[in-house]
């Protein structure tokens, strides 16, 4: 064990303002000054410093198919739907907006022809509302099956037929609203579920629409009675219904598989779509808002791209804030002045780019309410020591700190925790020392708050953290881990480096080398087995024991005599050891796991010998190789007792 002492202490005087100014747990970051007066912290960037405020986390974003026109967009956020129909963002809650959409996230669909009908659908995994003229007025759907919800929307031509369709784990419902009678139009069975329907947003032909169940896709013409199906080929993953300029009568996009992008045309003729060059993903497609039939966007693991020619060519938008496109959850593009305006959401927040120039800025992030505070909201900090631009040898981590807060609790529930490891959240008494159970360079803190009263909110004035670090070996000067002048101290593999030397599993050679990619011998083998669980050794047996190629006295010959006792290590036929023949991976495994006599389920029959050695492994995380009969090397084997001393 590393002895615990406190080798430093800096204070992380970053401080961060809550003020109950329109709404609760709403940030006010005045970093600069705070940063600028305290002169202790260096940061690259404004965003560096950037807190993760969830309180008011986008779910869900919902556009109209006339968006161009009326900029209908509503947002499903943690706490309620908001509208928005303006150009610049100006969110808000209609008067008339049921009580449940005020306080959740709620999915829009809107219906065919929504610029001359209004009519959409909101939902959530418990409920549906219609939502009519535009949204000023709302009725609930009184729904006549008792399980949840996956997905709603107004059936083609709502106006006339008055049909609400939904999926739930049975499969696909159509329901009247005006006598709610309910059919099951797609039933979920063994050779499929149904995994999403749609149609096209403006078509005139109200009975139209296309149905995805497994790999194939359905359509009908006449509301169900009847169906065309074509199978893709490939497990669906989302259909999306594009406006035909021609007809009227809907044209689809299918994603499915890992990349697949395939088209149907009106007349249920399909053909497949090249990406771009790169592409391994294909998250998401959207038709271009007010663009021709063939305009799309399209989100994937290379960037955004966008099209004017149905795939012939494509236009690829890549932003420098993002650096996994899979964390985009919804990518929209409307066209203005023959440029596409991108929107998108990431990590809760809804972000637009004018005219796709690669400038993404908030549109949406936080909804200011008059009347009452959000019942509940959390903050985190990022890593307090990457905020320090710190860096230290791997042994060398955080045990204690204090969480400094100057908060004022309005009568309400403030709950503060840290964490030293990223993972394992410690609740702490502020301004108290706090010793941790599970040390670590990953050192954030949380603060989580309630309110019983929507008239007042907790306020957090100033945060700080006055941390130390348990010593253990301090950064050698020479750079070397443990002495080892073949390995530096930063290397990853210095802490089961330092491990098996303080066990004195392995010592390393005379030349000051630990030689950690040379594969290990069986000589080596039995020596550091025996001394890795502490094996009662013999003494020097003064004999060969019966092997013909042993040298007498040779320093392996007591760890040798202690394994042919145990049985850890057997020689061969010929009464050879090889103590200098290499040992491969599964091998070592082998003795590895049989000598720390673990719990192993035998392998299927007709496996291969090492088989049951291999599952336990990989089931409990233990390093493996991809090639089963490589020699293992020395740094290898030292990893493997450092992982098997954390289990």
């Amino acid at each position: 064990m590393m002895k615990k002492v406190t080798a430093l202490s800096i204070m992380s005087l970053l401080t961060f303002s809550l003020i109950p100014a329109s709404s609760a747990f709403e940030l006010n970051l005045p970093l600069e000054d705070q940063i600028e007066m305290y002169n202790q912290v260096e940061l690259t960037s404004m965003d560096e410093a950037a807190l993760m405020n969830t309180k008011n986390s986008i779910e869900s974003t919902s556009y109209s198919p006339d968006f161009n026109n009326d900029h209908t967009l509503y947002a499903g956020t943690t706490n309620g739907t908001y509208i928005n129909a303006s150009t610049e963002p100006n969110f808000y809650q209609d008067s008339g907006m049921p009580v449940n959409l005020k306080s959740g996230p709620f999915t829009i669909e809107f219906g065919a022809n929504y610029d001359s009908e209004g009519i959409a659908v909101a939902y959530n995994n418990e409920s549906i509302y219609m939502v009519y003229s535009k949204g000023t007025s709302w009725s609930a759907v009184d729904v006549q099956v008792d399980e949840q919800i996956l997905q709603a929307w107004p059936g083609p031509g709502f106006a006339s037929t008055q049909y609400v369709y939904f999926t739930t784990p049975s499969g696909l419902y159509r329901q009247s609203i005006q006598t709610n009678f309910i059919e099951l139009l797609v039933e979920n069975d063994a050779d499929g579920e149904v995994v999403d329907f749609t149609y096209a947003p403006s078509t005139t032909v109200d009975s139209i629409f296309y149905v995805a169940k497994g790999s194939t896709v359905m359509k009908t013409e006449n509301f169900g009675s009847t169906w065309f199906e074509h199978d893709i080929g490939a497990e669906i993953k989302e259909l999306v219904g594009i406006d035909d300029e021609v007809d009227n009568h809907g044209e689809l996009a299918v994603i499915y598989g890992a990349k697949g992008l395939s088209r149907a045309t009106n007349a249920f003729d399909f053909y497949s779509l090249n990406l771009p060059s790169g592409v391994d993903e294909l998250y998401s497609v959207k038709q271009v808002q007010n663009g021709k039939e063939q305009d799309m966007i399209i989100n994937t693991n290379q960037g955004i791209y966008t099209t004017y020619d149905d795939g012939s060519s494509w236009a690829n938008i890549t932003y420098d804030e993002i650096d996994d496109y899979s964390k985009v959850t919804d990518v929209f593009g409307a066209l203005e002045a023959a440029k596409v305006t991108i929107f998108l959401v990431r990590d809760g927040i809804l972000y637009r780019d004018l005219q796709s120039l690669g400038n993404l800025e908030p549109f949406m992030n936080g909804i200011s309410s008059e009347d009452s505070y959000a019942p509940e909201g959390s903050i985190e900090s990022y890593n307090i020591l990457d905020l320090h631009e710190m860096s230290f040898d791997p042994n060398y981590t955080v045990d204690q700190a204090i969480l400094l807060v100057d908060a004022d609790a309005q009568e309400q529930t403030i709950n503060y925790f840290m964490t030293a490891d990223g993972e394992n959240w410690e609740e702490v008494t502020p301004n108290e020392a706090h010793i941790f159970e599970n040390q670590g360079t990953d050192l954030r803190w949380r603060i989580e708050m309630s309110t019983d009263d929507s008239s007042k909110s907790p306020i957090i004035y100033a945060v700080a953290m006055d941390f130390g670090f348990d010593e253990g070996q301090m950064p050698p000067e020479d750079g070397l881990c443990e002495g080892f002048t073949d390995v530096e101290a930063q290397d990853p593999l210095c802490p089961a480096l330092s491990y098996v030397k303080e066990q004195g599993i392995f010592e390393g050679y005379p030349d000051g080398t630990f030689k950690p990619n040379q594969a290990i011998n069986r000589a080596e083998t039995v020596k550091v087995i025996v001394e890795g669980f502490d094996v009662p050794q013999l003494a020097d047996p003064a004999t060969n024991l019966g092997f013909s190629d042993v040298i007498l006295g040779e320093w392996y010959m007591k760890y040798l005599a202690t394994a042919q006792a145990e049985g850890i290590i057997e020689g061969y036929p010929d009464g050879t050891f090889k103590p200098e023949q290499t040992v491969n991976y599964v091998e070592l495994i082998k003795i590895f796991f049989e000598t720390a006599d673990v719990t192993l389920t035998p392998a299927p029959a007709g496996s291969q010998w090492y088989q049951k050695y291999l599952d336990y492994a990989e089931d409990n995380d233990y390093l493996v190789y991809q090639i089963l009969d490589s020699g293992m090397k020395r740094g290898d084997v030292a990893t493997l007792f450092y992982e098997h001393s954390m289990k």
